[in-house]
């Protein structure tokens, strides 16, 4: 069985290379951030696990613009993944998996969004794949997906995969935020005025 556990941090420069939508813009410079990891995988097979658990979480900090843009502002974003792996007869086998992530900040920057469809396995970016839909038809500064496979060896190294995945995207405007606090806020203040009236 393989055991990998690994923990990382690291300043590193990226360029970022997305697609040029309304969704996703190419940027002119890249970012300076400040990256850390976590993982956790004892998982004994990538593409048809039977045992084992999966854990990976990531932080990242940008800090700062190439371009020096004076309307940069400092944001971050947080990203997870578990999944567990079981047999449920000598032949079948099942693999269960949550993943999200969300970005905190103000920035107006859209290439860091996170993007969802298509398949494949091999993530950039804040790209994760979607049964269903289209590559990055899905897209927002925050996801919540859950996936499950599966799977039948009916013959020696010859499988059947039978998948299914659900997913929570969302979009928030800074001007969303911003009501959110003040409707926060206005609450707590009627709530504080009623403490006060009891005495």
């Amino acid at each position: 069985m393989k055991k990998n556990q690994e923990k990382k941090l690291s300043i590193f420069f990226e360029f970022l290379t997305v697609f040029d939508t309304p969704e996703y813009k190419f940027e002119d410079g890249g970012f300076y951030s400040i990256f850390g990891s976590l993982k956790i995988d004892t998982i004994d097979n990538k593409f048809f696990p039977t045992s084992g658990f999966l854990f990976e979480g990531d932080f990242k900090l940008y800090v700062a613009s190439s371009d020096l843009r004076s309307d940069f502002n400092e944001f971050s974003i947080v990203k997870s993944q578990i999944s567990k792996a079981f047999k449920i007869a000598d032949k079948l086998s099942m693999n269960i998996g949550v993943e999200g992530g969300f970005k905190v900040g103000n920035s107006d920057s859209k290439a860091l969004h996170f993007g969802l469809g298509g398949y494949g396995v091999n993530y950039f970016n804040n790209y994760s794949t979607f049964y269903g839909y289209d590559y990055f038809s899905l897209n927002g500064n925050s996801f919540v997906k859950i996936a499950s496979t599966i799977d039948y060896e009916f013959i020696n190294k010859h499988h059947f995969n039978f998948s299914a995945n659900f997913c929570i995207w969302k979009w928030f405007t800074e001007t969303q935020i911003d009501s959110l606090e003040e409707n926060l806020n206005e609450k707590q203040g009627k709530e504080h005025e009623q403490h006060e009236s009891v005495y």
